[in-house]
C-alpha cells in the first residue's frame, strides 16, 4: 500500500517523504525513470512519432484532411501534442475515451470544415460518429 501511495504521489507530484532507505533507492529509481522519459519524449529519438509528422504533413499539402489513430489516451495526447506543435497553422483535434459522449460530439462539430484539419484519436471514435464529412484519409495508426 505505502508503495501506491509513493506511485500515486510521484504521479500527481504531491511531496512524499521516503520513511526507509528502500524507499528512498525506489524514490530514487522512479526519479531516473521520469528523467529518462522525459529526454525520450523530448528527443529526436522518436522516429516512429517524427515520421508521423512527416506523413500527415504531406497529407495535409496533398489536400487531404487525415486522422492519426492511436491505441491508449496518453499516446494520443501525446501524439496531438507532438502534432500541435509541429502544425502550428493547422487545426488538430484530440479526441479520447476520457471525455464523454456528448463532449466528443461537441469538439467533432466544432472542428472548421474551412481549415486544414487533423484528428487524433483513439477506438472511442471508431464507431457510431460520423468522420467522412470533415476526414479524407484515416489510415495512419501508432
Amino acid at each position: 500500500m505505502k508503495d501506491l501511495l509513493f506511485v500515486v504521489a510521484i504521479a500527481t507530484g504531491c511531496c512524499y517523504r521516503a520513511t526507509s532507505r528502500t524507499d528512498s533507492c525506489f524514490a530514487r529509481r522512479l526519479r531516473d525513470l521520469a528523467r529518462l522519459a522525459k529526454h525520450l519524449q523530448d528527443s529526436e529519438q522518436n522516429t516512429k512519432l517524427h515520421r508521423c509528422i512527416e506523413v500527415v504533413r504531406t497529407l495535409l499539402t496533398d489536400g487531404f484532411q487525415p486522422i492519426v489513430w492511436c491505441p491508449y489516451v496518453a499516446t494520443a495526447e501525446y501524439v496531438g501534442e507532438t502534432l500541435r506543435r509541429g502544425l502550428p497553422d493547422e487545426q488538430v483535434v484530440t479526441i479520447t475515451g476520457r471525455m464523454g459522449d456528448d463532449e466528443r460530439r461537441i469538439k467533432i462539430d466544432e472542428i472548421s470544415a474551412e481549415k486544414q484539419r487533423v484528428l487524433v484519436a483513439t477506438d472511442c471514435l471508431s464507431e457510431g460518429v460520423n468522420l467522412q464529412e470533415k476526414f479524407t484519409a484515416g489510415g495512419a495508426a501508432l
